[in-house]
């Protein structure tokens, strides 16, 4: 039907925003098994801050700071973005249970006993 298109559609919207964000988080491993350079990720920038102070007691450097600052400045719209997949995930799933749609990993049953 085509509601079940609509939904088909909307779920690979999805999906595609949650690469998206996890790119942002982790980076892209797909690009970078072809030995292409890829933007560090956020994950790669707070890594290499933790990295490089763990043992250290002097304050953190330059180049240190700049990382987390864009860390910061990221990382609450990413988190946003997360969130609004994640509800469009759940809203969806219980589109596909009203529909009468077989249950698929990732969705929690509304079980009840008998």
């Amino acid at each position: 039907s085509s509601d079940a298109g609509a939904m088909r559609l909307e779920a690979k919207g999805l999906l595609a925003e949650l690469r998206s964000i996890y790119i942002e988080l982790n980076g892209d491993s797909e690009v970078a098994r072809h030995n292409e350079p890829t933007p560090p990720s956020l994950s790669d920038r707070i890594g290499r801050v933790v990295d490089g102070s763990w043992t250290s007691t002097s304050a953190p450097t330059g180049s240190h700071q700049h990382a987390y600052d864009i860390v910061a400045g990221s990382l609450q719209g990413t988190i946003t973005k997360l969130r609004g997949a994640l509800d469009g995930l759940d809203a969806l799933g219980k589109r596909a249970d009203a529909a009468g749609a077989p249950w698929t990993p990732g969705r929690l049953p509304d079980w009840k006993p008998e």
